[in-house]
């Protein structure tokens, strides 16, 4: 840690003099190095010394200044003790520098916040300056926690409070089920009838005017009959009849309406679905007939590269054919002028074994510095006769040496 510190130091020092891809990564304990290019960045992909993935971007223009605090902030991040991470990404541009770390431990007074974090621990570094930005998941109040980056502890404790609301919820529905739990059920006791207000008390009878009682003597307290109470019976259920059929009658008009204004909304829901599959069918069909003609072109272009290909290889062999011939008639030539040119002292021509001619060319293709002298003596050897003076017309027509 002290070595990477002290090579950061060094940078800052040595900024004028040092070119951006100059930097050599491996000095800051990084290994397995390697660089591409991606786009207008150059990606270089490695692992630390403690084997997690580490890749940094760097955009064309980006200063040496800030290679140099993206180091000095990843050397913060490596001496965390309470969170752990496998992966973090960097890109380096002109103006800052982002950071995403994946995490795989966050721990914080014995509580896991791992499962809070969504998708990682990401920072923005502007000069000076780390902020963190991260998104969190069952979070009852804060769903992103923003803030300036001073240390460990304080994100740890920044992270914690903004899930201690539903750390405090599950703590209290795990005390208060355990509570019910070991409660015992106490036996049910008997209570006073509550009165219910019947069907018949709902109905709202006119209003009177309130007179004096009537005065109650003995004589007024007469038991009633049966047929006046079956009377009083009769028209008592008539009334319940008729307040509970209006009940359901309205009960089943409030139904029936809410159950319509659901089927409209529903209705509508359908309609505005089915114009977009119809829409979605109609733009698969454009891209379907669009990918067909494509297919359609490419296929033409293909059998007219095809054809092409027919006619230069037609036209290869028709020149091969030609050059073969200029080759034969070449050497016909060649061998003709060699025949003239070997005269005798009175001017005879002396005719050379074309075999012969043949072997020379040979051997000088084998060795290129064959002389002269060498070649009569091995024509001869082989039994080819061949005076010194038909050997150096070989040499002067078929290799142009004169010597």
């Amino acid at each position: 840690m002290l070595k990477r510190i002290l090579h950061l130091s060094l940078l800052f020092i040595s900024l004028s003099f040092v070119s951006l891809y100059a930097f050599d990564f491996s000095e800051f304990g990084f290994r397995d190095i390697q660089k591409r290019v991606s786009g207008s960045y150059t990606v270089y992909s490695m692992s630390d010394a403690e084997g997690r993935d580490v890749k940094i971007s760097l955009s064309p223009d980006v200063p040496e200044a800030r290679v140099v605090l993206l180091l000095s902030a990843y050397t913060t991040f490596d001496q965390w003790d309470s969170i752990s991470f496998d992966t973090i990404s960097v890109i380096a541009e002109t103006e800052y520098t982002s950071f995403m770390a994946l995490p795989t431990r966050i721990s914080y007074n014995g509580v896991d916040l791992l499962s809070y974090v969504r998708s990682g621990l990401s920072f923005i570094q502007e000069n000076d300056s780390l902020i963190y930005d991260i998104r969190l998941v069952n979070a009852a109040v804060n769903p992103k926690l923003s803030g300036s980056y001073t240390s460990e502890q304080e994100l740890l404790k920044a992270l914690y409070e903004a899930v201690e609301i539903d750390l405090l919820g599950i703590l209290y529905m795990g005390i208060n089920q355990e509570t019910r739990q070991a409660q015992p059920v106490a036996p049910a006791q008997e209570s006073a009838p509550q009165k219910q207000e019947s069907a018949l008390e709902k109905v709202q009878l006119p209003e009177q005017t309130p007179q004096s009682p009537p005065e109650v003597t003995e004589t007024s307290l007469q038991p009633l009959s049966d047929e006046v109470l079956a009377d009083m019976k009769s028209e008592l259920k008539v009334e319940l009849n008729e307040v509970v059929n209006e009940g359901l009658r309205s009960l089943k008009e409030n139904a029936a309406s809410d159950l319509d204004y659901e089927v409209k909304i529903l209705t509508n829901e359908i309609d505005i679905l089915s114009q977009v599959v119809s829409q979605d069918r109609e733009d698969r069909d454009r891209e379907a007939a669009e990918l067909q003609d494509a297919v359609t072109l490419l296929q033409q272009d293909l059998s007219g590269i095809k054809n092409d290909l027919s006619r230069e290889r037609d036209e290869r062999k028709r020149l091969e054919e030609e050059v073969s011939l200029f080759r034969e008639e070449l050497d016909d030539l060649r061998k003709a002028i060699l025949t003239i040119h070997n005269t005798g002292i009175f001017g005879n021509i002396r005719h050379v074994d074309r075999k012969a001619i043949d072997r020379a060319v040979s051997l000088k293709d084998r060795d290129e510095d064959i002389t002269q002298s060498e070649m009569y003596t091995t024509l001869n050897r082989e039994g080819y006769a061949v005076s010194e003076h038909a050997v150096f017309l070989i040499y002067a027509l078929y290799f142009n040496e004169y010597y």
